[in-house]
């Protein structure tokens, strides 16, 4: 996929392939206009609005269910109390609440769709940094499974704060396996459960962290 800028008003939006995973990178410049992607709905297998106890019905059209199919972590609304901070923009309620965790390992089970789960899938991970000042400050990683396939990421440096981030994480199943980068991870899919492994683990500097989630069946277009 070849880089794409698209001057949306407040924001460029440019995708940028990185071996197989993508990076949503959202740079703010000077008017008024929406970050929302145009989600497809009937691609998406699951949507979480991750640290809340209550769904989002996002512009789209798609519903985001409350926080759930997790294990551990703690919950925090805080992104909620500095409203005048952020972008004026919709939908920026998916990140402002999160999980986070100050154990080892944030771990997600996202159920698939029985009977139909070989596919090509792109996994959709919603951040902001609502706390620190600096970059280097929060470093952590993302697996699936026990396989690290996004390291050291660092939210502030790619955005700042207060502001939208996602990563694009793409794979596919096939006959119980699940495939990253053409690669095995046998980890990463729990065929008895029918659900993706998903991590966020520690990593260099303070605790890992999650605003919103969106698991399609499609292809990466099928995210926008």
């Amino acid at each position: 996929m070849c880089i794409r800028d698209r001057y949306m008003g407040i924001i460029k939006i440019m995708k940028v392939e990185r071996a197989n995973h993508f990076v949503l990178a959202i740079t703010l410049l000077m008017c008024l206009t929406s970050v929302t992607a145009d989600l497809k709905k009937e691609k998406i297998i699951v949507a979480i609005n991750c640290g809340s106890d209550k769904p989002y019905h996002h512009s789209s059209g798609v519903i985001f269910s409350e926080d759930k199919f997790v294990k551990g972590g703690i919950v925090s609304d805080y992104g909620m109390q500095v409203q005048k901070e952020w972008p004026d923009l919709p939908d920026m309620e998916i990140y402002q609440t999160e999980r986070y965790s100050n154990a080892e390992t944030l771990a997600y089970e996202l159920p698939l769709r029985r009977g139909s789960e070989d596919g090509h899938y792109v996994l959709n991970l919603k951040f902001s940094e609502v706390y620190f000042d600096n970059k280097g400050r929060k470093v952590f990683n993302i697996a699936l499974g026990s396989e690290v396939v996004v390291s050291d990421l660092d939210i502030y440096s790619k955005v700042g704060k207060f502001s939208p981030y996602d990563e694009f994480i793409e794979f596919d199943i096939k006959q119980k396996t699940l495939y990253f980068k053409n690669n095995p991870i046998s980890s990463a899919y729990k065929s008895d459960k029918n659900v993706l492994v998903l991590n966020l683990m520690k990593g260099a500097k303070d605790n890992p962290k999650i605003n919103g989630i969106v698991l399609v069946k499609g292809s990466l277009d099928d995210t926008e």
